[in-house]
């Protein structure tokens, strides 16, 4: 593997590249993800900004006011909330994506690193490539004296068409959380989804086994993402057909807490904390092989 300096669209980015696929990372912003390449297919995994250019963000601003592409890390929450038991406000889709991130070239892998604005905890990500694998490497640290509350999820906006499938294994029941009504369609089958509308839904429990499966059947692409479910043992996903900005996109975020606001997670019972002076560690791969359901 090698890791290089080059651009995408207007920025800065950090290459990583082995034989099989190559990642590039946004360098002045996020520590955004902002392709997952494939070389033998030919094949784009992440979502592009639609005008091909990134804006810089200040801490505060709407999400949805940027380019909504690629991977992001949402911490301590996804939708804007106030803190539990208090009257802090927090971001809209967290810190993170909209702060500076430090970075270290290691041997094999490409450590990113920085420190939440709102709670000031310490989120450590290293990038790996493995043959035809990219593994994430996560790590929380808690160096203030107080306990802390905290939902990070992943947020990972992917390309999809009507031949794209998902496979829950044995999941279970899922709960659409825009408008509560049952959906009257495979909601695994992407392209059963009713044109110009955005969903939403959970799994309602917590997933035993941390592993979703997409099959692209046009593409003959098979994406299986491994997560721990010991830490992050809620599963949401993500998608838009055309429903947000005329997008199509669509993203598998596993969670720390149920479901995308801290205040909501914390008021369900259903929420993370790390204790003063703790550190958490954490994965997630994605591998991107040939194949069809």
């Amino acid at each position: 593997m090698k890791i290089y300096q080059g651009k995408h669209y207007n920025k800065d980015v950090y290459i990583l590249e082995n034989d099989q696929i190559h990642v590039k990372v946004l360098k002045d912003f996020g520590a955004k993800i902002v392709s997952i390449y494939k070389k033998d297919q030919d094949f784009e995994l992440l979502f592009q900004a639609s005008d091909k250019t990134y804006k810089d963000p200040n801490l505060g601003d709407n999400f949805e006011d940027y380019d909504r592409s690629g991977i992001d890390d949402m911490l301590p929450t996804i939708d804007s909330c106030l803190y539990p038991n208090s009257y802090k406000r927090l971001n809209d889709h967290g810190d993170l994506w909209a702060q500076k991130w430090d970075y270290e070239i290691k041997e094999d892998s490409l450590l990113c690193k920085v420190r939440c604005d709102s709670l000031k905890l310490d989120l450590y990500r290293e990038i790996f490539l493995e043959e035809d694998q990219v593994r994430l490497a996560y790590k929380l640290k808690n160096l203030t004296q107080q306990d802390h509350y905290y939902l990070w999820a992943f947020h990972g906006l992917m390309n999809f068409n009507d031949s794209t499938v998902l496979d829950f294994g044995n999941a279970g029941q899922i709960i659409n959380v825009i408008d509560g009504q049952a959906y009257d369609f495979d909601y695994r089958n992407l392209g059963a989804y009713p044109d110009k509308k955005s969903y939403k839904f959970y799994f309602q429990d917590p997933v035993e086994k941390g592993q979703v499966d997409v099959y692209y059947g046009q593409e003959n692409v098979h994406l299986q993402m491994n997560f721990d479910t010991k830490i992050n043992k809620y599963l949401g996903v993500w998608l838009t057909k055309g429903g947000l900005k005329g997008e199509y996109n669509f993203a598998i975020e596993p969670s720390s807490a149920y479901y995308d606001s801290l205040e909501k997670a914390y008021e369900n019972h259903k929420v993370s904390q790390i204790a003063s002076k703790e550190e958490k560690t954490w994965t997630l791969n994605l591998k991107l092989m040939k194949g069809n359901k």
